[in-house]
């Protein structure tokens, strides 16, 4: 089992991204993971990997009904995906900021001194309105001659979840036909098959940061602005590694 996450959030995980990249993403992580043997595998429930590798194909089998591509593009929640993308960047920029002032002897509320690990869209939002109005009561204390620039930065990104609407958009996935539902689910496995990888990897390498670090989602995300991309014509075991531009 891949998880036991409630199916309307794995649901609405897969609707975030294209059946194309998450396979392409599945290739690479799949590849790098088997290359690592059991050191990897024994982080994992056993048969883990063979179960993201299963899930990989069925994705890629469904993607051959020209009938998902279109709900893909037509159900898309990039501006969701890129309000996520920002508010994190935002964070850990406002945590570095604020680490700084700390250690050069400034009081900063504890919020800003760590980075969130929420995961739902809606928690995340509630987390960066607290982070960008404590950053904004402490302004002073903060080193650097851009912090209104920063905050305005901040309280862009924070406007981007109300436009992105999440309740809505779980509301319209919901109405989906069944069929559709299944195949976002699979994604949503997928999804989150690849990133408990990813973590296993992490804790595989912690002495190793290069290591480490290709236990990413770069490949999932190169392009996310720019909508889905065609899948590049990779094996799932492949141990290709990502270009140089999204390592």
């Amino acid at each position: 089992m891949i998880t036991e996450q409630p199916r309307d959030e794995v649901i609405a995980a897969g609707a975030r991204h294209p059946g194309e990249n998450l396979i392409e993403q599945g290739g690479y992580t799949s590849g790098i993971a088997a290359s690592e043997g059991p050191a990897l595998a024994g982080l994992l429930p056993a048969g883990y990997l063979n179960d993201v590798k299963s899930v990989i194909e069925q994705v890629r089998e469904k993607l051959k009904d020209r009938e998902f591509g279109g709900q893909e593009a037509k159900f898309a929640t990039r501006d969701q995906n890129a309000a996520m993308r920002r508010a994190k960047q935002w964070m850990r920029k406002a945590v570095r900021r604020a680490r700084r002032a700390e250690q050069m002897g400034k009081k900063v509320p504890d919020i800003l001194l760590v980075m969130p690990n929420e995961k739902r869209i809606t928690d995340v939002a509630k987390r960066m309105d607290q982070a960008v109005n404590e950053f904004e009561k402490n302004l002073a204390a903060f080193p650097g001659g851009d912090n209104a620039a920063v905050l305005a930065e901040g309280k862009s990104i924070a406007k981007m979840f109300l436009e992105a609407d999440a309740t809505q958009e779980i509301k319209r996935l919901k109405e989906l036909p069944e069929k559709v539902r299944d195949y976002y689910y699979l994604k949503g496995l997928l999804y989150t098959g690849l990133k408990v990888i990813n973590e296993a990897g992490h804790e595989l390498h912690l002495d190793d940061p290069v290591a480490a670090a290709k236990y990413s989602m770069k490949i999932l995300y190169r392009g996310a602005n720019h909508g889905p991309r065609p899948a590049e014509a990779n094996h799932p075991g492949s141990t290709t590694a990502p270009p140089a531009s999204v390592r």
